[in-house]
């Protein structure tokens, strides 16, 4: 049997960079990635308003410092911001520039968006430069300080923002702030019920909505776990732990059961890929494990719906019971499918942003969030399906190839175990949001803040070797 654990090798170009020195660390950037999450979410308290182009000038403005002010005032800085971004864009990288492309087609649909009357002209120039500028942000970041230390460091501290913004929300609802959508009045939390406790379920105060922040909970969780039992250190696994426990809670909460349910596969899925090289190898067919999961979940659903198992998960009252067991995502899915089952050349690029809408895909769904939110338009709660109908066939593709090379980046990952930190956290994050494309559009443009965890994930993928481990294991 081939020997898998070997150190992880990095690209020559990489060099002895910066942050090597013990005296110079990336305590700023640390502190950046610590409030990401936060930063990302605080335009919606207290209904405030922070533009793409504000987040796009911020993070310019820190990918200045890390390039262009460190390089003018250092020689020495210049070869090694050069040595870096020459491994950084590797033309091996398929990952990163298969993001890239991802990237420009979604540029694209929200400019077709606008068109549409779906999406605004700054909408789509907007995320040109928030997406691009956060990006080469990232990748400053992990090319410029490429030894294991600050790497831990940098990790943990996204990590930990995670938690961090969870527990604001948690607080912030204690202390009697309240979310924009009032969720109280559906009905009461169904997971605490099992529990014998009658609460209603609650709008946290900080977050962009209810499948959101549910979705962004599960990733702390399970990226939280991951540090607990990979990290190294009191203060490191503590910090793990909490992570882990506040989002749990924060899941039950607002009655999170997709993203909780997932969190737990997720997790089980890591663990057993740290143990067997198999799994570890096998980690590289989940984008189609997910893309088939929807009919499967369909399928099983339908099966179950007249049972008492059925009636004890799903929620109460009538309006709920006609839901179903999946509360009416295969409504989402059905009528969605009706409209790709009618073969038309748009297909192949799309209907642009919200292409739900432009399609009338929501004509045969939008009775179920007009009751709950007053919403016509809500996502398609699928990543694929969401795909495939903002930027078509052509555009999923791309999508499709980007999941297929990054889970592969990170089953090599896995299989050569070059630092545990690194492989059980970088699996989590991925596992967890290719995932919760199942039940939601985690991993799209819908999650601002789950979007751009793909963008860390990318970034700290650069200096894993892409020729290795491609073989499956005996």
């Amino acid at each position: 049997m081939p020997n898998y654990h070997i150190p992880l090798q990095r690209h020559h170009a990489y060099g002895k960079l910066v942050g090597d020195s013990p005296s110079v660390r990336p305590y700023f950037d640390c502190l950046v990635l610590l409030l990401l999450p936060t930063i990302l979410n605080l335009a919606t308290a207290g209904q405030l308003y922070l533009s793409r182009s504000t987040v796009s000038i911020i993070f310019l403005l820190l990918l200045l410092k890390n390039v262009f002010v460190y390089s003018a005032m250092s020689a020495s800085w210049s070869r090694r911001v050069n040595d870096a971004f020459l491994g950084t864009f590797h033309s091996a990288n398929k990952t990163l520039w298969l993001l890239i492309i991802l990237i420009i087609f979604l540029v694209v649909s929200e400019l077709r968006g606008f068109y549409a009357g779906t999406s605004s002209f700054f909408s789509g120039i907007g995320l040109f430069f928030w997406s691009f500028s956060l990006l080469g942000y990232l990748l400053s970041v992990a090319a410029l300080n490429s030894n294991d230390q600050a790497r831990r460091m940098l990790l943990t501290c996204l990590i930990c923002g995670l938690g961090l913004f969870v527990l604001a929300n948690v607080l912030g609802y204690y202390l009697g702030l309240r979310g924009f959508n009032q969720l109280e009045a559906i009905g009461q939390n169904q997971i605490l019920s099992h529990f014998g406790l009658n609460i209603s379920r609650v709008a946290l105060p900080f977050s962009s909505g209810l499948n959101n922040f549910g979705t962004l909970a599960g990733l702390g969780a399970v990226s939280g776990l991951c540090l607990f039992w990979s990290g190294r250190g009191f203060v490191v696994t503590s910090a793990g732990l909490f992570t882990f426990a506040i989002c749990l809670v924060s899941m039950v909460l607002v009655d999170s059961r997709a993203p909780l349910g997932l969190s737990v596969a997720s997790c089980f899925i890591v663990l057993a890929a740290t143990k067997s090289a198999r799994v570890a190898w096998g980690i590289r067919f989940l984008p189609y494990v997910v893309f088939l999961a929807p009919f499967l979940v369909f399928g099983i659903a339908w099966i179950l719906s007249d049972t008492e198992f059925a009636n004890s998960v799903g929620r109460d009252g009538e309006f709920a019971k006609r839901l179903g067991l999946l509360t009416g995502r295969d409504v989402v899915w059905i009528s969605a499918l009706q409209i790709l089952a009618m073969p038309d050349l748009i297909h192949l690029i799309g209907f642009g942003t919200i292409g739900q809408r432009t399609s009338g895909a929501t004509l045969g769904y939008s009775w179920i969030f007009g009751q709950i939110s007053g919403l016509s338009a809500n996502s398609l709660h699928n990543a694929n399906l969401q795909m495939i109908f903002d930027i078509g066939y052509i555009g999923f593709i791309f999508w499709f190839l980007f999941w297929v090379s990054l889970l592969r980046l990170v089953s090599n990952s896995l299989l050569t175990a070059g630092d545990s930190l690194y492989s059980a956290a970088i699996a989590g994050f991925s596992i967890f949001i290719a995932l919760s494309g199942v039940f939601e559009v985690g991993g799209t443009l819908y999650f601002p803040d789950m979007f751009i965890m793909l963008f860390f994930i990318v970034a700290w993928t650069i200096s894993v070797k892409p020729s290795l481990s491609t073989q499956k294991p005996h």
